[in-house]
């Protein structure tokens, strides 16, 4: 009967409303009748010990009778007596009861069908009683990290003890907010430890169902869902990705360098033959000399296309030199180009080059953000600003465009979804602010060191 007791207040949408708001009708058919049954049983002795004193004071004024006469008068008067009990008591009791146990039978299908739900899901219950700290963990919740329900002691200590060390603070402080009013539900990813020693990833939702009248929580009610296969399976799709963008890049990198190299000297000895060519040519060819020189200044032009475009590709500064250096050189390239932006620039924290493999994928999105400002948002200012931590990297680009509205960000194309796909790629996260006519601000968070675990 707990299972279904968790659910009991599940109507209930917040403090300011009553826990019994809503259900009266169901709960006068579980009030006891007017007296209690000890009262009743009290009232039934003494109705009948006062029929019988009326019945033996009857009989004592009565003419001699034969003893059976005497008896079926007894009988008849004390059944006379009696005969308001069963009306004023008995059936009242009697339609209680069968209320009773027609309400315990629909009680019983329902928890039948709540554990038969639960256990087609494969989903663990939970219902913490946040006054007592004791907590009602379902069968399949224990089994689910393979403790049998004896192993796991009701308690919220028992379940903090099997929350890993690196999210522990994050999952209570969910939890914490929720239960302080400032989220609608609780629900946190989490590895807990199995009774193997095995982590496994727990998706852990619940709410409060239940508030005292100063509206403080008093139950919460939530589930536990196995969700590690999911998990495994993000992690080898995120390190596919990996090596899907390792490989472009790699390919980009090649092609760069073929630019650069290859054809980079074939137009440096161009240029030169054309320039042996101009002085060879005698005086008087002044007509051929022009050409000539009109031809050295295409190559030269067409040499700095090359170099621009295989700087685009992969800018060797960012191998070199570090993503700070990579990104303020394209800043400035893309200001030159753009002369009606205004962009500024800064980086804080330690040297750029910390995080390396990470950098290319913020460069990109930098630039994937740039273009799509140039393109679409028609500010005036835009602030870059690159923040170095020990543990991450945090790259945040604001302008000051004419902004859209977040429903509608599928609009931009794949850049958007190339740029989270970037992020992902390497365990980060990328999030977009925008209103109409405020502007955009995109802030991508990296580890500084994301590497798969085998």
């Amino acid at each position: 009967m707990k299972t279904k007791g968790a659910f009991a207040h599940m109507s209930n949408n917040g403090p300011n409303q009553n826990s019994t708001g809503g259900r009266d009708k169901e709960k006068r058919s579980f009030l006891p009748p007017p007296l209690s049954p000890n009262r009743q049983l009290i009232l039934v002795a003494a109705w009948i010990f006062v029929g019988e004193i009326c019945d033996m004071l009857l009989l004592s004024h009565l003419p001699p009778y034969p003893p059976l006469t005497k008896a079926i008068i007894d009988a008849s008067f004390l059944l006379i007596i009696i005969s308001p009990v069963y009306f004023l008591l008995f059936r009242p009791f009697k339609a209680q009861w069968d209320e009773r146990l027609r309400m315990e039978k629909m009680l019983i299908e329902n928890k039948e069908r709540l554990d038969l739900a639960l256990e087609a899901t494969n989903v663990g219950l939970w219902d913490y009683n946040v006054q007592t700290g004791k907590v009602y963990y379902s069968p399949r919740w224990a089994t689910m990290l393979g403790y049998t329900p004896e192993e796991i002691e009701p308690t919220f200590q028992s379940w903090e003890t099997l929350l890993h060390p690196d999210e522990k603070d994050q999952v209570i402080g969910t939890l914490k907010n929720h239960l302080e009013g400032r989220t609608p539900y609780y629900e946190s990813e989490v590895r807990m430890r199995s009774k193997s020693g095995n982590w496994i990833w727990i998706l852990t939702r619940g709410r409060v169902v239940s508030y005292d009248g100063q509206g403080k929580p008093l139950r919460v009610v939530g589930t536990h869902n196995d969700i590690t296969v999911r998990k495994q399976a993000e992690e080898d799709i995120r390190y596919l990705s990996r090596q899907l963008l390792n490989v472009t890049e790699e390919e980009r990198a090649n092609l760069a360098r073929d630019l650069h190299d290859e054809l980079g000297q074939v137009l440096a000895a161009l240029q030169f033959g054309m320039e042996t060519l101009k002085n060879a040519l005698p005086e008087g060819q002044e007509n051929n000399r022009s050409q000539c020189q009109r031809q050295i200044e295409l190559v030269a032009q067409l040499g700095d296309h090359v170099r621009n475009i295989s700087a685009t590709l992969r800018p060797a500064m960012l191998d070199d030199m570090g993503l700070e250096s990579a990104l303020g050189w394209y800043v400035e390239q893309f200001s030159r180009q753009m002369a009606g932006i205004e962009i500024d620039f800064q980086a804080s924290g330690p040297d750029g080059r910390c995080i390396q493999e990470s950098g290319i994928v913020l460069y990109r999105i930098c630039q994937e953000s740039l273009n799509n400002i140039a393109k679409h948002s028609r500010a005036k200012h835009v602030n870059i600003r690159l923040t170095c931590l020990s543990a991450q990297v945090i790259l945040t680009i604001q302008d000051d465009g004419v902004g859209f509205e977040p429903k509608a960000e599928g609009r931009l194309g794949i850049g958007l979804l190339g740029m989270r796909e970037r992020a992902a790629s390497r365990g980060g996260r990328l999030s977009i602010n925008s209103q109409k006519g405020e502007g955009t601000t995109i802030r991508v968070e990296l580890p500084v060191s994301e590497e798969r675990t085998e």
